[in-house]
């Protein structure tokens, strides 16, 4: 009953049809999709439910777009409610989906499937044929544990598990922007000789289909109007050092944002900061610090099982951390896949490339910074953004990559999940060692 007075839930579902959990210790997740097989929700949302969607005559493909952040998605959705609100399709569950994000209602998904639809078979009305939509049931570990007390989505796993789930193709720019032409060019038809009233709100439907547009042309107008819908203080940071640092977690990150940025700014990949920043991803300087991966991991246990720096790290460890005594027990226990599936979830543990790296493998970063030549990759920085980067100190143990605590056979099963990162950071390492002057860089 958490959450039984909090208008910004909609349902709470059994369902996981996707991978994309949280990456701390919580129980259970919020997003922008939610599942129908096995879900509650309360009188006060289930009043706004309506199944003939009479909202959505006033809505369109760009509202779609800026709620889900994708064309091809945006127009998948359409199509899905065009055809309900006709009349065309028989269900009750699209028309839920609408009211869901009509109202901007997020649903709680669970850390795992709780729930299997076992009616597959020629007497079902709608699945007669099963495609594997959900993940096997799992048990949910109790007590719970609660995510931090903000209710948040992530906006790039949403989008991605809608890919997944219903298997939209995505459609290249130049097709969207056609596609969305003609729609334009038949609101503009539709809006000639009717009457005064009808021609606003056209017109303000017509203003909604070129802004989306615009935004699907030009990266810098997306990012014009995701700053404007949102409070980004740490864009302000970006445009006044002209850099955008990707701070891995221990990775000696909280040192360089406290000089360059003067404040710490959160750890997030690339991908996501090019999703919502792309005119100045594209424009400004980008470089983050990478680390030997045996050498991170020990020292992100060690920072965990010492209690981390709030509550949230706090219940990681205890969560995840405990039935382990030492980094070895743990570098060991991950090779069972399973295990080393669910560390790698986590925050700190979360492989280096996730952050610098795109879906498909390409480096999204300018500069790569080995900790171990931290120093020299520094005065590469400075000397490219001509701010001066001194009197940067880092923990004993952080300058030092030896890991005397963890066993041969530790060492290598760590370097076997992490392979992408040994090479990321051998990389990393032959690149700025083959460098003798700033010169050769800038």
């Amino acid at each position: 009953m958490k959450y039984k007075d909090d208008t910004r839930v909609a349902r709470i579902s059994g369902t996981l049809s996707h991978l994309n959990r949280p990456s701390d210790s919580s129980s259970y997740f919020f997003s922008q999709c939610g599942g129908i097989w096995g879900w509650a929700s309360w009188a006060r949302a289930w009043r706004a439910y309506d199944v003939e969607m009479r909202g959505w005559d006033s809505r369109n493909v760009f509202w779609l777009c800026r709620h889900l952040r994708s064309g091809s998605i945006a127009l998948y959705w359409e199509n899905v409610f065009n055809r309900t609100f006709a009349g065309e399709v028989d269900t009750w569950d699209y028309q839920w989906t609408f009211t869901v994000w009509n109202q901007d209602w997020l649903s709680l998904l669970p850390r795992t499937n709780l729930v299997e639809n076992i009616g597959f078979d020629e007497r079902a009305t709608h699945t007669t044929e099963q495609h594997g939509e959900c993940l096997p049931v799992e048990s949910m570990p109790f007590p719970l544990s609660h995510p931090p007390s903000d209710i948040s989505t992530c906006p790039n796993k949403d989008r991605e598990m809608l890919f997944q789930k219903f298997s939209i193709e995505k459609k290249t720019v130049a097709t969207l922007v056609i596609l969305y032409f003609r729609k334009i060019r038949k609101l503009l038809l539709k809006t000639a000789g009717v009457g005064a009233d009808q021609r606003v709100g056209r017109k303000l439907m017509l203003k909604a289909y070129l802004r989306g547009t615009l935004q699907l042309v030009s990266p810098r107008a997306r990012e014009y109007f995701y700053r404007k819908e949102h409070e980004v203080g740490v864009a302000a940071h970006f445009d006044r050092v002209q850099c955008i640092y990707i701070h891995i977690p221990k990775c000696a990150g909280v040192s360089v944002t406290d000089q360059l940025y003067g404040c710490e700014t959160g750890h997030r990949t690339a991908s996501s900061i090019q999703e919502d920043y792309p005119y100045s991803f594209r424009k400004y300087f980008k470089f983050s610090v990478t680390r030997d991966p045996v050498a991170r991991f020990v020292s992100a246990f060690q920072f965990l099982k010492a209690g981390g720096m709030h509550a949230v790290d706090q219940a990681i460890a205890e969560a995840h951390l405990c039935a382990y005594e030492t980094a070895d027990e743990l570098a060991l226990a991950m090779g069972d896949p399973v295990v080393a599936h669910r560390i790698l979830e986590l925050l700190h543990f979360q492989p280096q490339v996730d952050y610098v790296m795109d879906a498909q493998g390409h480096l999204l970063v300018d500069q790569l910074i080995p900790l171990e030549e931290f120093k020299r990759g520094l005065d590469i920085v400075s000397a490219r953004l001509g701010i001066p980067l001194t009197n940067l100190k880092l923990n004993q143990s952080r300058t030092s990559n030896q890991s005397p605590v963890l066993s041969a056979a530790a060492v290598d099963q760590l370097r076997a999940v992490y392979a992408a990162d040994v090479v990321l950071h051998d990389a990393s390492l032959r690149q700025i060692r083959a460098i003798t002057t700033v010169r050769e860089v800038y």
